[in-house]
């Protein structure tokens, strides 16, 4: 895909540190509108390209004065993607169970309520996902689509949040880590946010990799135990 050529730093058609903000935000959105055509269109493997691709592009810092601005454009697409295969499994397990006789799944459903086959299609996702090689577009993607864990067992969301929270250890690039966590985070926030076990492990992990803590660290836990 040219779009994805464009954006991604290993292509030689335009290094990334040369597309102006302008530039760059025209081709996101170009990508965000590819991903809700290749959705519509039944074109999974190509929506789980795109998403793949854009989450790679968050591991090169060769424009780190754009890396800000990257994080915020991709994950909000992150965000489409999870909540697109979020509501197919929701519509595919009430016409399941349309078709069984039963009414559509509670508010606050179990793994108990959810058809077979719609669980079935939820595991096929996350080993889709699970077999990304790469480990940060692994990260990002199995973290926008973690709250479909609920049709497969939601009592094991928490335990996933916080696996997810422990995963930006193995990312060497501090700045890369950190953005990381943060988008973990904001996922913590939105699914589970009475649970704040992910978020003191992500702050921890990132205190431990400073020598020497910034006084920052400190005036931010005074406020937040203050």
């Amino acid at each position: 895909m040219q779009s994805l050529e464009q954006l991604d730093d290993s292509s030689g058609l335009k290094k990334l540190a040369d597309l102006s903000q302008e530039e760059y935000v025209r081709n996101v959105n170009e990508l965000r509108k590819k991903l809700l055509t290749a959705w519509a269109n039944e074109k999974k493997v190509e929506s789980v390209q795109i998403v793949v691709e854009l989450s790679r592009i968050l591991s090169s810092t060769a424009a780190p004065h754009f890396y800000p601005s990257q994080f915020v454009l991709i994950t909000d697409i992150l965000d489409i993607f999870g909540d697109l295969v979020y509501e197919r499994l929701l519509s595919k397990a009430n016409k399941e169970r349309a078709e069984a006789g039963l009414g559509p799944l509670p508010k606050h459903f179990t793994h108990e309520d959810v058809p077979l086959a719609t669980r079935e299609t939820a595991k096929n996702w996350f080993c889709k996902i699970g077999d990304i090689l790469e480990l940060l577009p692994r990260f990002y993607v199995e973290t926008a689509i973690i709250n479909c864990i609920v049709f497969l067992d939601a009592d094991s969301l928490s335990a996933n949040l916080h696996r997810l929270s422990g995963m930006p250890l193995s990312i060497q690039h501090p700045l890369i880590a950190s953005y990381a966590r943060a988008y973990l985070c904001r996922v913590a926030m939105r699914l589970s946010p009475a649970d704040r076990a992910p978020h003191w492990k992500c702050l921890n992990d990132w205190m431990q990799s400073f020598d020497t803590q910034p006084v920052c660290i400190w005036l931010f836990l005074q406020f937040c135990c203050s």
